[in-house]
C-alpha cells in the first residue's frame, strides 16, 4: 500500500505542498524546518527511504539555484539532517516497521513478568508520544544547526515560491485523489482498535 503512494507519485505532491508554503519564503530557518519536518512526516507514514530520495534531489535543485557549491557547510549538513529526520520518523507508526517490532517485543517481555500483568502500551498512545518526541527532536536539530554549527544561510534568502514552482505539477488525477483518501482511511483504521479498545469491531 505504501509503495503505491510512490508509484502514484503522491509523495511528490506532498513534498511540493510542504515546500510551497508562503511562510518559508526568504526565511532560511523556516525553510530548513519545513524540509526536515516534511521528511519526518513522510517517514512516519511511508517509510525511511522514500523521503530521503524524494527530498535530496529537490534540495540539490534549490542549492544550485541559490548558488551553493559542493562542500559548502549548509548543503552538507542539510543532506545529513534529512537522513536524521527520516530515521526519527521511521519508528513512530505502531503498525509497521520498527514501531511494530518494538511494541511486539515489549508486549512479549510483559508476558514474562506476572507482577506487570495488565500493563500495556496502546498503539494510539505509542503513536502520539513518539510523534511529539520526534517533532521536538526536529526542532532541536534545527536549533543545533542554527546556534551551534552556524552555516551560511544567506543564499537561501533568495528562495521564492515562484522558483520552487517553476516546474508546476499537473492537477491530481482521480486515481491519486482516491489513493490519498484511502491513505487517511488506512491510518485511521490502524489506530482505531487501540483508540476504542472496548468496541466489538
Amino acid at each position: 500500500f505504501m509503495q503505491g503512494l510512490t508509484d502514484r507519485k503522491l509523495t511528490v505532491y506532498i513534498a511540493r505542498w510542504i515546500m510551497t508554503r508562503k511562510f518559508i519564503e526568504g526565511k532560511p530557518w523556516m525553510f530548513t524546518f519545513a524540509m526536515l519536518f516534511g521528511t519526518y512526516i513522510m517517514a512516519v507514514f511511508i517509510g525511511a527511504f522514500a523521503p530521503i530520495f524524494l527530498f535530496w534531489p529537490v534540495l540539490y535543485g534549490v542549492f544550485a539555484d541559490v548558488g551553493y557549491k559542493p562542500g559548502d557547510k549548509y548543503p552538507t549538513i542539510m543532506l545529513i539532517a534529512i537522513v536524521i529526520a527520516s530515521l526519527l520518523g521511521f519508528p513512530v507508526p505502531p503498525y509497521m516497521s520498527n514501531g511494530l517490532a518494538l511494541l511486539g517485543n515489549f508486549r512479549g517481555l510483559l508476558a514474562n513478568f506476572p507482577a506487570l500483568a495488565g500493563a500495556s502500551v496502546s498503539n494510539a498512545s505509542y503513536f502520539i508520544v513518539c510523534f511529539i518526541i520526534g517533532a521536538a527532536e526536529i526542532l532541536l536539530t534545527v536549533g543545533v544547526m542554527k546556534f551551534i554549527i552556524k552555516p551560511d544561510v544567506e543564499p537561501l534568502k533568495q528562495v521564492t515560491i515562484e522558483k520552487l514552482n517553476k516546474n508546476p505539477l499537473p492537477p491530481m488525477n482521480q486515481a491519486q485523489r482516491i489513493y490519498f483518501v484511502l491513505l487517511v482511511v488506512f491510518i485511521f483504521a490502524m489506530l482505531l482498535p487501540s483508540l476504542l479498545p472496548t468496541l466489538p469491531v
